[in-house]
């Protein structure tokens, strides 16, 4: 059977809202909004463009308040591959990010078997994409958010 990805981005939702509502994540409670496979407006596409998982904050309740937009949104990409994973695939999660707004989101690139290439670091680290993994208690190791860890992993494996 081929692997769409859909169990993974599962297991990915469910892990990033327990850590939503444990306030351990990047955004927490009150006023979320998460999704899968959510599109959102890409004006140079004049369509939407889906995205695996997306958390949006808002300043006020958006159950009570219809017309209000999200102040920050984080973007999930979830790549279940036992392959490394390339800098293309971070050049084109960039690139779908930027046309639906990079004002207000935050992007993250997310895996469970597979490794960063050391351009796909490189450029993540340029354009301030973070990347993560996902451990096998369920937790999230942050490989790159500010900067690279360089003396906790060997780069070229990650």
């Amino acid at each position: 059977m081929r692997n769409t990805g859909i169990e993974f981005e599962k297991e990915v939702y469910e892990i990033v809202n327990k850590l939503i509502n444990s306030n351990e994540f990047l955004l927490s409670e009150p006023n979320i909004k998460m999704y899968r496979q959510k599109g959102y407006y890409s004006k140079d596409r004049n369509a939407n463009i889906k995205f695996d998982i997306s958390i949006e904050k808002y300043l006020v309740n958006p159950d009570n308040e219809i017309s209000v937009m999200p102040s920050i949104r984080v973007i999930i990409e979830c790549k279940d591959y036992v392959k490394s994973i390339s800098v293309d695939d971070i050049e084109e999660f960039h690139a779908k990010l930027q046309q639906i707004g990079a004002d207000n989101t935050k992007g993250i690139v997310i895996t469970k078997n597979g490794w960063f290439q050391k351009s796909a670091l490189t450029y993540a680290k340029a354009k301030g994409i973070t990347l993560a993994r996902i451990l096998p208690d369920n937790q999230i190791e942050y490989i790159l958010y500010h900067g690279l860890p360089s003396d906790i992993y060997n780069i070229d494996k990650i």
